[in-house]
């Protein structure tokens, strides 16, 4: 039977997505074994009070329960922690046989990254967002207050992240800005980003389509047209770069890195070096570049 990771913090969401999931795979309209995953950030003092009504709810449900000790500490980012709990629960996907991971990410949670990445100049992709092939987000079509509105109904127990309430952190503040938001409002970003989603997965194919005719391999080496880049508009280098640095490097570029290395490619000197990202290194012939 194909298991479903649920990732489960303790905060009304993912609570009441853990008791949604639990009574439909009872009732057997969900034929998939559940784990419960809890990632512990060590951010908070009182979120081992996490740990422990999670530990709860998945004996409660009668589930597996996995977690770790993340151990951040108080100043870590909201970056370095999404980071760290993805690492997580991808880990005990893999130890489950690349399970699904099912997260509690809801309308507004939707409206706040796409305004989150709007703010930050991520360009149009800041729009077709959450939406990993190994994720699954069932509650994407369900707005905060309808949450709250089952998980009083079904009298569940939840904690409140207390750091849900600073101001140091940006979606917070964006946070507030929502709150007053109507179901108008939030639906038109969830339609905005289905068709985004939909563009992006064309503008992919159409990229590694491009890749494939401009690349050339020379003795186990990837090498690259330094011409084609200089007929090109900045929107398409970018997009063809961007891909081109994720497949030579693992790494995502941000936009003015990529900008940047859009115009070296079309003024660096022949034999020169630049240094990409960490250690990867970009060589360029008269004609052509490559990573070393």
């Amino acid at each position: 039977m194909k298991k479903i990771i649920v990732a489960v913090s303790g905060g009304v969401d993912s609570v009441v997505l853990l008791d949604i999931l639990a009574k439909l795979s009872r009732s057997g309209k969900l034929n998939r074994e559940l784990i419960v995953a809890h990632f512990e950030h060590g951010i908070r003092e009182d979120s081992v009070l996490d740990l422990d009504l999670v530990r709860n709810l998945a004996e409660n449900h009668g589930l597996k329960f996995e977690f770790k000790h993340g151990k951040l500490g108080e100043n870590s980012s909201e970056e370095k922690a999404r980071t760290a709990r993805y690492n997580f629960l991808r880990e005990i996907s893999k130890k489950y046989d690349d399970a699904k991971i099912a997260t509690a990410h809801h309308k507004n949670d939707l409206a706040e990254t796409v305004l989150i990445n709007l703010e930050r100049g991520t360009g149009w992709r800041g729009l077709a967002v959450l939406d990993s092939e190994d994720i699954w987000r069932p509650l994407l079509g369900r707005t905060k207050s309808e949450i709250l509105d089952y998980a009083k109904k079904h009298e569940l127990s939840w904690h409140e992240d207390s750091t849900n309430s600073s101001d140091k952190y940006l979606r917070n503040r964006l946070r507030k800005k929502l709150e007053n938001s109507s179901d108008e409002n939030l639906n038109s970003v969830l339609n905005l980003w289905q068709k985004q989603i939909g563009l992006k997965s064309e503008i992919d194919e159409e990229v590694d389509e491009k890749i494939l005719e401009i690349i050339k391999n020379k003795d186990g080496k990837m090498y690259f047209s330094r011409y084609f880049f200089s007929q090109i508009e900045s929107e398409i280098a970018i997009e063809i770069l961007r891909k081109i640095v994720m497949n030579q490097t693992g790494k995502t570029l941000t936009r003015p890195q990529l900008l940047n290395f859009w115009l070296n490619i079309k003024t660096v000197q022949m034999g020169k070096k630049i240094q990409l990202s960490g250690k990867n290194t970009i060589k360029f012939t008269k004609t052509e570049f490559f990573f070393e």
